[in-house]
């Protein structure tokens, strides 16, 4: 993935990696957990060689998780990777009342 955006026909393009936590625990634990999640997967195509710069991360904790039980928790345990030039990758709003800024 990251080859292609250093030399494919997706070179210059931005990526944004919105993390995803889970319905359980506390709001700011879930965030963080997000934050972690898309940070990781962001470092990981760093080392790789796409251009920090090229990549936002954002994380959207449990406003988006929607597991009742462990099958559910486990879909909700992800990173979402968004294509778009870096104008498009402002934040976008999330599912329910979450804080401004996510």
């Amino acid at each position: 993935m990251a080859g292609c955006f250093r030399e494919g026909e997706l070179a210059g393009r931005h990526l944004k990696i919105v993390g995803h936590g889970g319905s359980r625990g506390r709001e700011a634990y879930n965030l963080a957990l997000g934050q972690r999640r898309a940070s990781a997967v962001a470092s990981y195509l760093v080392g790789r060689g796409l251009p920090e710069a090229r990549i936002k991360t954002t994380s959207v904790g449990e406003y988006e998780a929607k597991g009742k039980e462990e099958s559910g928790w486990r879909r909700d345990r992800r990173v979402e990777i968004l294509l778009g030039d870096e104008a498009e990758l402002l934040p976008r709003p999330a599912s329910g009342s979450a804080p401004s800024g996510i």
